[in-house]
């Protein structure tokens, strides 16, 4: 069976809402210190030094699923004009006290990534990353947040997702002993004690989707994003 022929068996069945619930909870739980710990300060110095090969020089930057900042502020004080965007409501006043300790204007909205309160064509990149947009486990909630991320995009704006492969994902199914679920695409792993689940993409499955939300302009790259083989899909305005 194909990678394209599972992936709807993957996602049938779920509410719209259960993601967004899922992920408030999740991130409600584990607060700004237990997000922190699962990153270093030289891998977010190395994530914002590979962002700037792929970024316009300047502009205005949309960060979705900011978290407490990690990315948006150091962005902004690069001199981009940035919009931090999170479902956690404590996350982001973990990132509205970092921003004010170091002297930044950054905008932190609170919100689901499947319906984005922004205007059309008001920014000129778009970020998702650290595995937020594959927390997305219903095929309509992936296919409304490609397509709202598209939407806010200017005239030749990007927009860059970036997760785990589908290799890292199935290697951390087995290492942390989680279960998957339908269509072996639901991939549950404990983290500082509580449990998350995110969707094992591929490159096959993150362009049907891309399809499926009238996008034709995207590419998925495999690279070594700070010091890890992380997966990137591309969306051009």
């Amino acid at each position: 069976m194909t990678s394209d022929e599972r992936v709807p068996d993957a996602v049938h069945g779920r509410p719209a809402a259960s993601s967004a619930e899922r992920s408030r909870a999740f991130y409600r739980a584990l607060g700004p210190a237990g997000l922190a710990i699962r990153t270093r300060p030289d891998w977010d110095a190395r994530t914002v030094a590979d962002l700037r090969g792929l970024l316009p020089p300047a502009g205005r930057v949309l960060d979705v699923g900011c978290g407490y900042g990690r990315i948006a502020l150091p962005l902004a004080a690069l001199g981009y004009t940035v919009t931090g965007f999170d479902i956690a409501r404590s996350l982001l006043r973990a990132a509205r006290r970092e921003a004010a300790r170091r002297g930044l204007t950054v905008r932190f909205d609170e919100g689901s990534m499947t319906s984005l309160p922004y205007d059309s064509g008001a920014f000129d990149a778009a970020l998702c990353l650290w595995t937020a947009f594959y927390e997305l486990t219903a095929l309509e909630e992936q296919v409304a947040a490609l397509a709202e991320m598209r939407r806010v995009l200017a005239p030749g704006g990007i927009a860059i997702a970036e997760g785990p492969t589908y290799e890292d994902s199935v290697a951390l199914q087995g290492d942390r002993g989680a279960t998957p679920g339908a269509g072996d695409r639901i991939v549950g792993s404990m983290v500082g004690g509580h449990r998350m689940e995110h969707y094992a993409h591929d490159p096959a499955s993150l362009e049907r989707v891309a399809k499926l939300a009238g996008i034709s302009r995207c590419e998925v790259l495999v690279r070594h994003w700070a010091g890890r083989p992380r997966q990137l899909f591309l969306l051009r305005a």
